[in-house]
């Protein structure tokens, strides 16, 4: 998390031994109580092990000590989208928005 003086509002989650594996990144939506995940990155070798599920669950947790209500997404790929429906998300409207609430 950012120290010192920084205002937390972004907060990047890589699971990494050597080499990164997987990346979660998020933001808090101006004036809102929402926040947004831009990307949700797990290389291709290293899925199916649960990584993703636990950047963006450790990214989830740290949007909920920040005060936020709910979580929005838009996922890419299929995989995305059943890792973000195993996080409790759900579709909304058309296309391929996403949401979670964070309470």
């Amino acid at each position: 998390r950012p120290q010192g003086n920084h205002l937390a509002t972004n907060r990047e989650i890589l699971m990494a031994i050597d080499n990164p594996v997987g990346l979660a990144y998020g933001y808090r939506l101006a004036a809102k109580d929402e926040a947004q995940i831009d990307d949700v990155v797990v290389d291709v070798s290293c899925r199916q092990q649960g990584l993703g599920k636990m950047v963006v669950a450790d990214l989830m947790d740290w949007l909920v000590d920040e005060g936020l209500q709910q979580v929005n997404l838009c996922p890419a790929e299929t995989w995305q989208q059943n890792l973000c429906q195993s996080l409790g998300f759900t579709a909304q409207g058309r296309g391929r928005s996403m949401s979670a609430s964070l309470r």
